[in-house]
């Protein structure tokens, strides 16, 4: 059986896939809304290493930020990699609203 992580991974690139699929077929919020889930994915995958819990569905900025990954990074990178991920939730949570 798979652990955890690896089924968030899998996920991760299955809605990848999706989104490039919906993408080709023009169908521009739906290619987002499945690239956030992508995004989402990848970080519990992350996630799931320190700690199976997690409490912070759908808010991509706290799931970084309760990774390694969020400690692992230094300025400028970290600022960049934050800043884009603001935008990715952002524009998400956009989409969501409709």
């Amino acid at each position: 059986m798979r652990s955890l992580a690896e089924n968030y991974y899998k996920a991760a690139f299955e809605r990848i896939e999706d989104a490039n699929l919906l993408h080709k077929a023009e169908h521009y919020p739906f290619a987002m809304y499945a690239s956030g889930l992508a995004v989402e994915c990848l970080l519990r995958a992350f996630r799931v290493l320190v700690d199976p819990t997690i409490d912070a569905r759908h808010d991509l900025l706290m799931l970084w930020k309760k990774t390694a990954l969020a400690d692992a990074h230094r300025e400028p990178s970290y600022k960049r990699s934050y800043d884009l991920l603001n935008e990715i939730s952002a524009r998400w949570k956009q989409l969501s609203k409709r």
